[in-house]
């Protein structure tokens, strides 16, 4: 799937003359073409308003009368009138067509009310980990953080300066983290504070954990891959609205 930015830096790479393959592989295009492609994404945004600066670089003439339009007031798209059971426990999406409820990963049955956890390895009842020395075990979604139990996605503990920190004991079902905080998923200390070895982890604790670490520092001198679908930048901490280009057509 790809971003906004991503497909931006495809349509000019296509511009420029450089395969889709080439830009959407793993094979990265050189420096120089993202560079001149940034380029020219920087001097467009610079285009004047109107049809003069955005149609300057089109073929035809479709784009003067498109831009040139009346404004439409937005109008809600047709729906049916089919309700669903519980509005969907306040967590799910309703088909209006069907009165089906389409639930979110963690919730579950007719209307998204059951809580169908997906827990972290070897996670206590407070999300964390039951004990990082006793239980040497080495697991994918093993967490030396918090847990977030509807998708088994780790982040650094609340007591860290970018740790996650869950709603409120008593939130309606699917409240959103007080603050969502830097992904630990796949990010595992090869110690604790004390220096004892942990044999699941292979990042020194104070990568993670110390005064310039991942969870505590501003610009850390260590970083983990964001890992979640939608969480992007050097420090994880741009939501992009992420989709399938052209929808699959």
């Amino acid at each position: 799937m790809l971003d906004l930015h991503q497909l931006a830096l495809l349509l000019l790479a296509l511009k420029l003359g450089f395969s889709a393959q080439l830009v959407v592989a793993n094979d990265v295009p050189s420096v120089q073409v993202l560079s001149e492609m940034r380029k020219m994404l920087e001097d467009w945004s610079k285009l004047p308003p109107g049809k003069e600066g955005h149609c300057q670089v089109t073929r035809g003439d479709w784009c003067g009368p498109y831009i040139e339009q009346v404004p439409v007031p937005s109008r809600p798209a047709p729906r049916g009138d089919v309700s669903c059971p519980n509005d969907c426990g306040g967590v799910g999406n309703c088909d209006y067509d069907t009165g089906a409820c389409y639930c979110p990963a963690g919730y579950g049955g007719g209307d998204c009310s059951e809580e169908r956890k997906r827990p972290c390895w070897r996670m206590g009842p407070d999300k964390r980990d039951l004990d990082w020395i006793k239980y040497p075990e080495w697991s994918h979604s093993r967490c030396a953080g918090i847990c977030d139990e509807d998708i088994a996605m780790c982040y650094c503990p609340p007591e860290t300066k970018y740790g996650h920190v869950l709603p409120p004991e008593g939130s309606p079902l699917g409240s959103s983290p007080m603050k969502i905080g830097r992904p630990l998923y796949w990010c595992q200390p090869s110690s604790d504070k004390n220096n004892n070895s942990i044999k699941w982890g292979t990042v020194p604790y104070p990568d993670l954990f110390g005064e310039h670490g991942w969870c505590n520092a501003d610009v850390s001198s260590f970083r983990c891959p964001c890992r979640l679908d939608g969480l992007v930048g050097d420090l994880c901490n741009i939501r992009t609205e992420m989709f399938c280009a052209n929808q699959c057509t």
